[in-house]
C-alpha cells in the first residue's frame, strides 16, 4: 500500500512537473525579454502587447549585425505631441478681445494649450525674446519672430497665433480661414529661428527643457525599440517633419538625464554636438545656413533641401517609387517643378533615396504614428522581409495599420509619464 501510494505521488508530481515546464519556460523567456525592454513591463500582463514584443525581437535578432536601417519618426512616434504650454505669468490677463484663436481663461480647449515639441519651444522663445529675460539675452532668441516695437503680450499672441496658423488650425477667434499650403507650412517652420546661429539654437533648446523636462514626455517604450535596433548594430535614423537642431538635443537630454526603467542609461550613439546634416543619422525640415561674420553662420529664410533635391527627381509621386535614371518617367519627372519637404511622400524620398544611397544599405523597418508616415512605410512594405509599427494610430492611419498583414505590422499604445501621472491624480 505504501508503494502503490508513493508510486502514485511520484506520477503525480513527474506530470505536475511536465505540464508546467512550457508555462516556466515561458516565464522565463519573457523575462530575459523584459531585460532588454525594461519599460515593457507595464505590459506584462498583456499577452498581445506581449507577443508584439516577441515580433519585434524576432525581428531584430533576424537582421541583427548587417548594417540594417531602422527609422523612426519623432512628434508622436518617440516624443509626445501633445504638451500643455505653461503660460507666462507676464501675460495671464490676455484680452477676450484679441484675434488669438485661443483664450486662456475660458479657451476653446477649456484652458489648455496642448502643442507638440517645436511649437512649443517657439511660444516659450518668443516668450522670453519679447520679455528681454535677461539669462537669455544672448541667445538672440527669434529675432525674425518678434518686434521691439510690440508689447511681450502683443508679441506672445502674434506667436502663438501664427505658429498654429502653421500648425494647420482652421478656426481662429471663432472665424474659418484658409488652411495654409503644405509646403508653406512646414518651410516656414523650418526657418522659424532665421537670424539664430546653430550654437544658440541648440543652447535655447537645452534651456527650454529645464522648463519642459523631456522625461516626462518620451515614450519610452518606443525608445526600448531604438535602444535595442541601435545595441543590436542597425543604422537606426529619426525621419521628421520637424526641425532636427530641435529634435537632437531633446535626444541628448533623453540620452543623459532620463534613466530606462531598470536603472540603466539608454545608448542613441549620438554625439553632445549641435546637429549636423552631414554626419547626424536625423532628417527633417531646416533652414539654410548664411555666412553672417566671418566668425558665426546663422540660419537663413529657406528650407534647406539640397542633400534630398537629387532623389526627389527620381521619385515617382504616382506609384510612391523610385524611377531608373534612364527611363522615359525620370525625364518626364525631371521638368517638373517638385518642391520637396520632410512630409508624407517627402519622407519616402529620404528614406529611399537620400537614406539608403548614404547608408549603401535598405531600410527594414520603420514606426511612425500619423498619416504623415504613411507613404513611407508603404514604401517599406511594398519589398520583402521589412516591418513597420504604429504608435498610438488614430483615424485613417490607425484604418491603414488595421488593413495590413499581421506578420509584418505591429500597432502599439503607450502612453508617456506625464499622461500616467495625469491618470492617477
Amino acid at each position: 500500500m505504501n508503494n502503490f501510494t508513493f508510486t502514485h505521488v511520484l506520477t503525480i508530481i513527474l506530470c505536475t512537473f511536465i505540464a508546467l515546464a512550457p508555462t516556466i519556460s515561458n516565464a522565463d523567456d519573457q523575462n530575459e525579454l523584459l531585460k532588454k525592454y525594461p519599460a515593457w513591463h507595464q505590459f506584462q500582463s498583456d499577452k498581445d502587447t506581449m507577443a508584439k514584443l516577441h515580433q519585434i525581437e524576432a525581428f531584430i535578432t533576424k537582421h541583427q549585425n548587417k548594417n540594417m536601417i531602422a527609422v523612426f519618426d519623432w512628434d508622436g512616434t518617440l516624443y509626445h505631441e501633445k504638451i500643455t504650454v505653461k503660460q507666462p505669468i507676464e501675460l495671464r490677463d490676455i484680452s477676450k478681445s484679441t484675434d488669438l484663436y485661443y483664450d486662456f481663461r475660458k479657451g476653446s480647449r477649456k484652458g489648455v494649450l496642448e502643442e507638440a515639441g517645436q511649437p512649443t519651444f517657439h511660444i516659450w522663445s518668443a516668450t522670453h525674446a519679447s520679455n528681454q529675460t535677461k539669462k537669455y539675452k544672448n541667445l538672440n532668441l527669434v529675432p525674425m519672430r518678434v518686434s521691439a516695437k510690440l508689447s511681450s503680450k502683443e508679441n506672445f499672441i502674434n506667436v502663438v497665433d501664427y505658429d498654429n496658423r502653421l500648425e494647420g488650425e482652421e478656426v481662429i477667434a471663432g472665424k474659418s480661414v484658409a488652411s495654409i499650403d503644405e509646403y508653406n507650412k512646414f518651410a516656414q517652420i523650418a526657418t522659424f529661428e532665421a537670424g539664430m546661429t546653430p550654437e544658440n539654437m541648440h543652447k535655447a533648446v537645452k534651456a527650454y527643457l529645464y522648463d519642459y523636462e523631456p522625461c516626462q514626455y518620451a515614450f519610452f517604450p518606443v525608445l526600448d525599440v531604438y535602444h535595442r535596433f541601435v545595441e543590436t548594430g542597425f543604422h537606426v535614423w529619426i525621419v521628421t517633419g520637424s526641425n532636427p537642431y530641435y529634435v537632437k538635443p531633446v535626444l541628448q537630454e533623453i540620452e543623459n538625464k532620463c534613466l530606462r526603467t531598470d536603472g540603466t542609461k539608454y545608448n542613441f550613439e549620438i554625439d553632445n554636438k549641435v546637429f549636423n546634416p552631414d554626419s547626424d543619422r536625423m532628417y527633417g525640415n531646416f533652414a539654410q545656413v548664411t555666412n553672417a561674420s566671418k566668425k558665426s553662420i546663422v540660419f537663413n529664410d529657406m528650407l534647406d533641401d539640397t542633400r534630398i533635391r537629387p532623389y526627389a527627381r527620381l521619385f515617382d509621386f504616382e506609384t510612391n517609387q523610385f524611377v531608373d535614371p534612364k527611363s522615359d518617367r525620370a525625364k518626364q519627372l525631371e521638368t517638373l517643378d517638385y518642391r520637396y519637404i520632410n512630409n508624407r511622400l517627402g519622407k519616402t524620398i529620404t528614406v529611399g533615396g537620400y537614406i539608403e544611397h548614404k547608408e549603401k544599405s535598405q531600410v527594414v523597418f520603420i514606426a511612425g504614428n500619423s498619416s504623415s508616415d504613411q507613404n513611407m512605410l508603404e514604401f517599406n512594405l511594398s519589398r520583402p522581409d521589412t516591418m513597420v509599427m504604429g504608435v498610438n494610430p488614430h483615424g485613417g492611419f490607425g484604418e491603414f495599420l488595421a488593413s495590413l498583414p499581421s506578420a509584418r505590422s505591429i500597432s502599439l499604445q503607450v502612453m508617456s509619464q506625464n499622461e500616467h501621472k495625469t491618470l492617477t491624480k
